[in-house]
C-alpha cells in the first residue's frame, strides 16, 4: 500500500469569480457550439462562495447544460485549465415552464438565484426568476420532498435485492444520498453529495433533531469509526481507484467517476472532511468511489488485483457492520425506520416552517 494520503497544495488557486469566468469560457467554446444549445448555469457549492475568495483547486465546478438534442441526463467530467468541471447535460424538455421544474429536486434546488453562465435563447433567465419566486411555496416543497423520499425508498428496495457487495454499497449510498437530500429540501437548502452528512448534522442540530443525524450515521455504519480508521480506508479507496483506472477496459456503472481528473477530488475532498472532524461523515464520500473502482477491478483486473482489493473491500464492509447477510437484514430494518422518521420530520417542517409560504 502506498503512503498515507495528504492534502495537495501544490499551486495557488484562482478566486471563485475567476473560476466562474473560466467555466463561462469553457461553455462558450464547447457546448455553445453544439446542436440545440439553450444555455448553461452553475450548480453546487460554488454558488454559495464569496467570489473574492480562493476556490479550492481540488473541488469540482458543477455546470448544468441544457440541450434540446439531449435525450436523458448525462455527466461529462473533464479538466479545463487545471480545474475539474462536472457537466450535467440535461434535455430542454424540463425547462419549458417553471411548473415543469419546481417539482424536480435535482433541478429546482439549483435553479434559484442568478447563476446563469450563458442563455443563448434568452429563456433560462426569465424561467429562473419564475422558479425563484415560487420556490418556497409549500406545495412545491412538498412535491420535491416526496420525490426525494420516493428515490430513497427505491434505493432501499435495491438494497433489499442486492446480490453482491458492490450492489449493496451502491444501494446504501443512494439511499443515504436521497434521505439526506429530503431534509435539505424541506429546509430550502440545496442537496449535496460529498457533504451530505455534514450538512445533515448542521441542519438537525439547528432544529433540535440531532437524532436523525445519529441514525443516518448508524445506517451508514460509520458511527463508531475513529479518525485513523477513516484515513486507512481512504488510502484503500485511493489504491483501488488507481488500480481500477489502470485496468479498466470496458465501462462500469457511473463510469464517469473513474476518471483521472477526479482523483484529487476523492482524496482532498475526503481529507477536508477529516480535518474538520467529520471523519465518520467522510465515509459516505468514499462509498461510491470504492464500489465503482472495485467493479472495474472485478471486471478487468488480474486475479492478484481481485484478491488484494477484494480483501480491502471486505475489511471496509466489516468496519461498517455489513459482513454478513444477517447484519445486512438488520441494517435494512434500520434504514426503513430512518426513512419513516425523515418522512414524519419533513412533513412537520413543511407544515410549520416560517420560511415557506402558501
Amino acid at each position: 500500500m502506498s503512503a498515507q494520503a495528504t492534502r495537495n497544495i501544490e499551486r495557488q488557486p484562482l478566486l471563485v469569480g475567476e473560476v466562474i469566468e473560466l467555466a463561462r469560457d469553457f461553455v462558450s467554446q464547447d457546448f455553445a457550439k453544439r446542436e440545440g444549445f439553450w444555455g448553461a448555469y452553475l450548480t453546487g457549492s460554488i454558488n454559495r462562495m464569496d467570489p473574492d475568495t480562493a476556490f479550492p483547486a481540488y473541488l469540482d465546478v458543477d455546470i448544468r447544460v441544457v440541450l434540446a438534442s439531449a435525450v436523458r441526463d448525462e455527466v461529462e467530467a473533464l479538466q479545463y485549465q487545471g480545474y475539474l468541471l462536472d457537466c450535467n447535460i440535461t434535455p430542454s424538455g424540463d425547462y419549458q415552464s417553471s411548473e415543469a421544474i419546481l417539482p424536480l429536486p435535482g433541478k429546482a434546488c439549483h435553479f434559484v438565484g442568478n447563476h446563469i453562465l450563458l442563455d443563448s435563447r434568452e429563456r433560462l433567465g426569465r424561467l429562473q426568476e419564475d422558479v425563484s419566486a415560487a420556490f418556497g411555496r409549500r406545495q412545491w416543497v412538498a412535491r420535491r420532498v416526496a420525490s426525494s423520499l420516493a428515490s430513497a425508498r427505491a434505493a432501499l428496495g435495491a438494497l433489499k435485492s442486492a446480490t453482491d457487495t458492490v450492489g449493496t454499497l451502491h444501494a446504501l449510498g443512494e439511499f443515504l444520498l436521497y434521505a439526506c437530500a429530503s431534509i435539505s429540501i424541506a429546509h430550502l437548502a440545496p442537496p449535496t453529495h460529498r457533504r451530505a452528512l455534514v450538512n445533515l448534522r448542521s441542519i438537525t442540530q439547528t432544529h433540535a433533531a440531532s437524532a436523525l443525524h445519529a441514525h443516518a450515521l448508524a445506517a451508514l455504519g460509520s458511527d463508531q469509526l475513529e479518525t485513523q480508521e477513516t484515513r486507512h480506508f481512504l488510502q484503500h479507496c485511493i489504491d483501488a481507484f488507481d488500480r481500477g483506472l489502470a485496468v479498466k477496459r470496458q465501462p462500469v456503472p457511473f463510469n464517469w467517476m473513474l476518471h483521472p481528473c477526479l482523483r484529487s477530488y476523492l482524496q482532498d475532498g475526503a481529507l477536508e472532511l477529516i480535518d474538520e472532524g467529520a471523519h465518520r461523515e467522510a465515509i459516505f464520500w468514499l462509498l461510491r468511489f470504492f464500489h465503482i473502482a472495485i467493479a472495474a477491478i472485478r471486471q478487468d483486473g488480474t486475479p492478484q488485483d481481485k484478491l488484494l482489493h477484494g480483501n480491502h473491500l471486505m475489511r471496509f464492509l466489516a468496519a461498517l457492520g455489513l459482513e454478513s447477510t444477517a447484519a445486512l437484514q438488520t441494517r435494512i430494518l434500520l434504514c426503513e425506520s430512518l426513512v419513516a422518521e425523515i418522512d414524519a420530520y419533513t412533513q412537520g417542517v413543511i407544515a410549520t416552517s416560517p420560511l415557506l409560504v402558501d
